[in-house]
């Protein structure tokens, strides 16, 4: 058990990215495939294979940074020089993926391809290092669990936040859901969010000192950490498991918008959207107290039973 010793500006400071993140993978994953569809004409089975191949090229980039990170060397520690050195391209590439220079045709295709990759991209390289400092901040058990609980706290506000982004949008500019009104619509989100992110983590990279028994350089193997992880039996079971899981978890997130119009023939996807993620952040200390009472495998097998059966 270690001593606690961080304050409350320094906890704010490291937490408070997270909003930023969580609202830029949210943006990513449920409005961003059909504003490209609908506003800016590009194909739904392009966007669909470009968004698949986008997370499998997440499952390479996001071990490779964690290697990377870990062999940084120098006085401002592993983590920090890489939550500084990706804010700005984050917040460019975001910017740029949400003001497209092309409508239709291969010009927005090219422009979307190039721009999700980079975006996952420097998305990870920040992302990464980021939830790494996290850990290396206290050695006290309860303390951690505080910061991490702060951390999930600004993940939750960016979530619900960044899914009433285009209402909020809509409703203040007066906007309506045409194509050339969701273009203005989404290039106001982009430079919100861009702004937001850079702000947050340029502010943790500065005021977050990252311990220096955490800086030690040390050489960590890529292909050593995936056998071990692969040999732990246990591990494998739940990692298949979560991979299925993750396959029913996100696909309401995804499709909503396009099921909202196309079969309920509704405009208020996004509507429908905030109210599914504000249930579900309003259900977590019910689940907690669960998990607390009969364990946390029977709580998320019985959370897979009640997805499974609705």
């Amino acid at each position: 058990m270690g001593t606690k010793v961080l304050s409350r500006r320094i906890k704010v400071a490291y937490s408070a990215p997270a909003l930023a993140l969580a609202a830029i993978a949210l943006v990513l994953n449920a409005y961003l495939p059909k504003f490209y569809t609908d506003a800016m004409g590009v194909r739904v089975g392009f966007v669909a294979a470009i968004m698949v191949a986008a997370r499998l090229f997440d499952a390479v980039t996001d071990p490779l940074i964690g290697v990377l990170s870990d062999r940084t060397p120098g006085p401002w520690g592993r983590r920090r020089p890489w939550i500084l050195a990706a804010s700005l391209p984050l917040a460019l590439t975001f910017t740029m993926l949400l003001i497209p220079a092309w409508r239709g045709g291969v010009g927005a295709e090219t422009w979307m391809v190039s721009l999700v990759f980079a975006v996952t991209l420097f998305w990870t390289a920040l992302s990464i290092p980021y939830e790494a400092l996290g850990a290396a901040l206290s050695e006290d058990y309860e303390e951690r669990t505080d910061l991490f609980g702060l951390r999930e706290v600004f993940l939750l506000i960016g979530t619900v936040l960044a899914a009433a982004s285009p209402v909020i949008v809509r409703a203040l500019l007066g906007l309506s859901m045409s194509p050339d009104d969701q273009i203005v619509q989404f290039r106001a989100i982009a430079w919100l969010w861009a702004a937001i992110t850079l702000l947050l983590s340029v502010g943790c990279a500065l005021l977050v000192p990252e311990p220096r028994a955490a800086a030690v350089h040390r050489r960590v193997e890529l292909w050593g950490i995936v056998r071990e992880t692969v040999a732990n039996r246990s591990f494998r079971i739940l990692l298949i498991a979560y991979t299925v899981a993750a396959f029913g978890n996100h696909l309401p997130a995804t499709m909503v918008l396009y099921y909202t119009q196309y079969v309920l023939e509704t405009t208020h996807g996004d509507k429908i959207l905030l109210l599914y993620l504000v249930v579900a952040i309003s259900a977590m200390p019910i689940w907690i107290r669960i998990a607390h009472r009969h364990g946390k495998k029977a709580a998320w097998l019985a959370a897979m039973a009640m997805t499974v059966a609705v």
